[in-house]
């Protein structure tokens, strides 16, 4: 967020993530992760006291420049741990204890009467946005039982006091509590508090800081969420959208739930959007995505939903759906990738000082990228080899590092400039060996199925290997890298080999399909099982040899295979096969007269949605003519409705799902004697085609 560094006039808005526990450099992280810090919690609290809520503070609040973690016990207390130290023996200690301290706010007496009891028992905290000015570093909002709120300064443990207090409009528990992120309104810093009680009151006001002397003067407005209507389900989750980089006066957007129902409020406008999910349990968890368009929610049962912000109305986002559980896993494996290289950094720092640690562990940091890189170097230069389907594991800890370098503002232009040359060279040559695999799949016995055969065609071959690994390198790169020439340089380096990638699964399964049909013949029955088959294989292969002419008609030898195609299906499926209209631009590609850009008049696929006709337009997706939207299958091209995609977890390309192999489905054609070619083609394809990561079927099929 942007944080308070003085007068408007004075400084420039600083934006930085204040999403807690924050991973950033070394000695601005204390070491939460550790397996000692959670037992030395526990084995602190007094018998029979439970903590009931916790909250972390933005980074860089405590005196050791990491966070400060405050929590809620069983008896309404509140305790505020910080580390004891960054380095050394990595223990928690308790702070402050705010009780004493409420208490002589409240002006309780030693004996306590249930009135004022509920003015000194928290139910409720929340960390402010950070305040850089005179090391405030973040104010604590704390709701009490009674329905006040209260703000606390403790970042300094000699002048704990409260700087702003208010009876909010309801009698009762202050439930949840949520800063918005810092917004600019005139000469002021506005951050909006929202809060909920236990009857169903949700609330919010904006609480305005001078740029001087934020602890000063604070101004609380009165409650600016219109409809404050109380209901039988209370709020359990409040998450205000992500910082918006782009202006600091934009007002950020609060998800919260009731029950089952999500809400989400616009401040802008007042209007709070109403969405529910029909036979589900309560809301379990509401996340927001990185650009506050889409909404990750989860329930009790274990369902989920993916909801997308369109013109003041929640749609449901079948597409991103398949998304939730690829992040999920990514997102654990970079945190413990994370987590072994900080440990392993502390490790080495042990002994040393703050300022030589730092030090020592920026050296460390590009030491280990080279120690990678070197590693890949001479794993991608071992002779015979097979690289068959990308080295995953080694290209995926330079790609972390390259990361955490670029975070820490390090210099990784020269690493991932010799990354590029040698997948620009000729020596990049595929390797054999098992166990540099790293527990991947290996390659079928190419003498058994007709599967096996055309997937050791499909991903044995040595000449796309190092297009295989600039996708991968782009797909985890492009998010973390600066702008510049080597982001240019890796970008087109990945969209070329992208197009090679798909010349070569298109040629290989063209070919395949050729040397079949040759020998054998072509079954010939009515069944409606075996003309559906022999529909879908049509699409498929007619959809392959017209993206030949549509999208690669420079390269001859494809051209070539695409004519022989139409012939064969030509001779096999008489006249259920149109290409007149093929036919003819293939010749005017041959005399060099064939149009820039040309389509075709009609279309091989009809809409999932409505049956209307779509054209091959675009190789990785299609519309239709009532503007329907699908993405195209990354191995056959046909368009994939919502209900049966798999997904890559490497690059997120789409293919269809494997059909289910039955026995009824066990009918020869089209010069095959098991299954259909497009079976074919997506068993073949086990592993994704551009950058060798498994996929994941994220939906099932609709008649499942």
């Amino acid at each position: 967020a942007p944080s308070l560094s003085g007068a408007l006039d004075q400084s420039s808005v600083k934006f930085q993530t204040t999403s807690a526990p924050a991973l950033t450099i070394q000695g601005d992280s204390p070491p939460w992760k550790l397996t000692g810090n959670v037992a030395s919690l526990r084995n602190a609290m007094t018998p029979h006291i439970e903590y009931i809520m916790a909250a972390w503070s933005p980074t860089g609040c405590s005196r050791l420049k990491g966070c400060m973690l405050a929590c809620v016990t069983s008896k309404h207390s509140v305790f505020v741990y910080i580390p004891s130290s960054s380095h050394v023996d990595k223990q928690w200690k308790k702070y402050v204890v705010l009780d004493k301290h409420i208490a002589h706010h409240w002006r309780a007496k030693e004996t306590v009467d249930l009135a004022m009891a509920d003015n000194v028992e928290s139910s409720s905290i929340s960390w402010s946005p950070k305040i850089s000015l005179n090391n405030i570093g973040s104010l604590l909002a704390l709701g009490n039982k009674a329905g006040s709120i209260t703000i606390w300064h403790v970042t300094d443990p000699s002048d704990v006091r409260c700087v702003k207090s208010w009876k909010s409009s309801s009698d009762s528990w202050i439930v949840r509590l949520s800063w918005s992120p810092w917004m600019i309104e005139g000469d002021r810093y506005v951050s909006i508090l929202a809060y909920a009680s236990a009857d169903g009151v949700v609330c919010a006001h904006k609480v305005k800081f001078n740029c001087e002397s934020p602890l000063e003067t604070i101004e609380v407005s009165d409650n600016i969420m219109e409809t404050s209507i109380q209901t039988l389900h209370p709020c359990t989750i409040m998450r205000w959208s992500p910082i918006i980089t782009e202006s600091a006066t934009q007002t950020n957007l609060l998800a919260f739930s009731r029950g089952n129902r999500l809400n989400v409020w616009l401040p802008e406008s007042g209007k709070i959007i109403l969405w529910r999910k029909p036979i589900a349990k309560a809301i379990a968890d509401i996340t927001w995505d990185t650009y506050g368009k889409r909404l990750f929610v989860f329930f009790m049962d274990g369902k989920h939903s993916v909801l997308r912000l369109h013109e003041e109305e929640l749609i449901v986002d079948e597409e991103s759906v398949e998304f939730i559980h690829q992040e999920i896993i990514s997102r654990c494996h970079v945190q413990a990738r994370t987590n072994i290289i900080q440990e392993e950094g502390e490790t080495e720092n042990t002994n040393a000082d703050d300022e030589g640690g730092d030090e020592e562990t920026g050296g460390g940091m590009g030491q280990t990228i080279q120690t990678l890189f070197d590693q890949l170097d001479a794993f991608i230069r071992l002779p015979k080899g097979a690289l068959t389907r990308n080295p995953t594991y080694h290209l995926w800890d330079v790609a972390l590092l390259l990361g955490e370098s670029a975070k820490a503002n390090e210099n990784d232009t020269e690493v991932l400039d010799h990354v590029l040359s040698i997948l620009n060279t000729n020596v990049f040559q595929p390797r054999e060996d098992v166990q540099a695999l790293s527990k991947r799949e290996t390659l079928p016995d190419t003498s058994t199925t007709l599967e096996s055969r055309l997937q050791a065609m499909i991903f044995s071959d040595p000449s796309i290997a190092a297009d295989r690994v600039s996708v991968y390198l782009w797909d985890q790169l492009r998010n973390c890298l600066k702008s510049g020439m080597i982001k240019n340089k890796l970008e087109q380096r990945a969209a070329d080999g992208e197009v090679r990638i798909r010349k070569h699964c298109t040629r290989t399964i063209l070919k395949q399909f050729e040397e079949e049909s040759s020998k054998t013949p072509v079954p010939q029955s009515d069944s409606e099982l075996d003309v559906q088959m022999k529909e879908c294989d049509q699409t498929l292969l007619l959809l392959l040899c017209d993206s030949i002419l549509l999208f690669h008609h420079d390269d001859k030898e494809l051209v070539d295979q695409a004519e022989r195609i139409y012939g064969i299906l030509q001779d096999q499926l008489q006249d259920l096969c149109d290409i007149k209209e093929q036919m003819s631009l293939l010749q005017d590609i041959r005399t060099g007269t064939a149009p820039v850009n040309k389509s075709f008049s009609f279309g091989r696929e009809t809409c999932p949605a409505c049956s209307s006709e779509i054209k091959l337009e675009n190789i990785t997706h299609g519309t239709c003519a009532n503007d329907h939207f699908w993405q195209r299958c990354s191995v056959s091209l046909m368009v994939i409705s919502d209900f049966h995609p798999r997904m890559c977890l490497g690059c997120r390309r789409k293919t269809l799902m494997v059909p289910d192999s039955e026995p009824r489905a066990a009918v020869p054609h089209l010069g095959m004697q098991v299954r259909s070619w497009l079976n074919i083609a997506l068993q073949a394809n086990s592993v994704c085609c551009f950058c060798g990561e498994r996929y994941y079927t994220a939906l099932r099929h609709r008649g499942a």
